[in-house]
């Protein structure tokens, strides 16, 4: 077949687009190049220069070898901009950036934490080294040294701030530390994994995957559909769910579905479970607990929402002045620094009074036989609690005012 342009008009053009349009419906809306030329009348020359025109796209990798049509790319692309089929040869990765170099200007600018050359090679699924090298000298965008590999960033450096930051937190797929425990940093991706490895067997009410996810949730400060596009554009995050590609993440609805179903006591058994396998291994775990409690406020919009006690269970309270909202009471094992009991309360209740219930909550979930005392501070402290203390963990209770004492 011959590869010179020999017929002409915009009614050529249209016919060939029409006939590649027709092909790629029959073939799962992406076709090679060489399926095109055998399996078309398409002319060669218009094949291959397919890319220049204003309705196809090729794939980024395989050389460019695939098309598919910029209706259907931009269709069918996930919230990072992706689509990728898959074809003969594995996967065909295409974007709605179009080319290579625009996509990853868009990712190094869009990603939270930034863009290495490995965190491209596996998104594009080619090799990203040059253009992004090219990229970084053009002053397109800016190149960081973090942690023995480049991080290729927004050119702002306000931006380029924010995102080295995030990285601190947020393990990128292509820095696995030897030893996490060493380098300061609680990996969250490395948490939601611990905590959905307990919640197969702890969670029933939903599924485990989304019970982890809505933990991360509480981490990021995430709405439901923020959540929905963080995990969608993180492989690290995702990878640690089990969710293999960005559509296999639930859609916002289904995780503010999850949450509203999410039962709370399989919660605390998930805190038990994590919390009893590290106290176990802790010399002298179970010696010594802390009581404490905090403030947190309602998400109570307006006055109105707050003077007609719209929020539920919500009430003023006192911390360093007034507050709207609850209060969370916290017993932590002094040894281990781990939360083993945890209740919530209205946010008038006074300590003294939500003692009791914390107390036989720590109680009827861990061993009390080596507890020597129980530490708190003097809102807690009564004589009735004193006893109560004494009587139900056979320990006593001590505050910072009784010690001087």
């Amino acid at each position: 077949m011959s590869t010179t342009r020999s017929d002409t008009g915009d009614d050529t053009a249209e016919t060939h687009e029409s006939t590649v349009r027709k092909y790629l419906r029959g073939h799962n809306e992406v076709a090679s190049k060489a399926s095109l030329r055998a399996g078309t009348d398409v002319p060669a020359w218009y094949i291959n220069q397919i890319a220049s025109t204003d309705t196809f796209y090729t794939s980024l990798n395989h050389n460019g070898e695939y098309v598919a049509s910029k209706h259907i790319v931009g269709h069918r692309s996930t919230h990072d901009g992706f689509w990728r089929p898959k074809v003969d040869d594995g996967v065909a990765v295409f974007h709605r950036k179009e080319d290579t170099k625009p996509v990853l200007k868009h990712l190094a600018f869009t990603r939270p934490s930034g863009l290495t050359v490995p965190e491209a090679n596996d998104l594009l699924r080619r090799r990203c080294y040059r253009p992004l090298k090219k990229l970084a000298k053009q002053g397109d965008v800016h190149a960081a040294d973090w942690q023995d590999t480049t991080v290729y960033t927004h050119s702002w450096s306000s931006r380029r701030d924010a995102q080295l930051t995030q990285r601190e937190t947020d393990q990128p797929t292509d820095v696995t530390p030897d030893d996490p425990t060493e380098d300061g940093y609680l990996y969250r991706d490395e948490l939601v994994a611990t905590f959905l490895s307990v919640a197969v067997s702890q969670i029933q009410s939903i599924s485990p995957e989304r019970a982890a996810a809505l933990v991360l949730r509480q981490f990021e400060g995430d709405s439901f559909d923020a959540l929905e596009r963080r995990l969608q554009r993180n492989h690290s995050f995702r990878e640690a769910l089990d969710y293999v590609e960005p559509e296999d993440v639930p859609d916002g609805t289904s995780l503010w579905r999850a949450f509203d179903e999410l039962q709370p006591e399989e919660l605390r058994d998930c805190l038990q479970s994590m919390c009893g396998e590290l106290l176990a291994d802790h010399d002298h775990a179970g010696e010594f607990i802390v009581i404490d409690g905090t403030h947190i406020a309602a998400w109570a919009n307006t006055r109105e929402e707050i003077e007609n006690g719209d929020v539920e269970g919500a009430s003023w309270g006192k911390h360093e002045g007034s507050f709207y909202g609850y209060k969370v009471f916290l017993v932590v094992d002094a040894a281990s620094e781990l939360p083993v009991a945890i209740t919530m309360e209205t946010g008038k209740r006074n300590d003294t009074v939500a003692f009791e219930p914390l107390i036989e909550e720590f109680d009827e979930r861990y061993e009390t036989d080596n507890l020597q005392a129980a530490l708190a501070d003097a809102g807690f402290d009564s004589q009735d609690n004193r006893e109560f203390c004494q009587e139900q963990l056979d320990c006593p209770l001590l505050t910072a005012e009784r010690v001087i004492q």
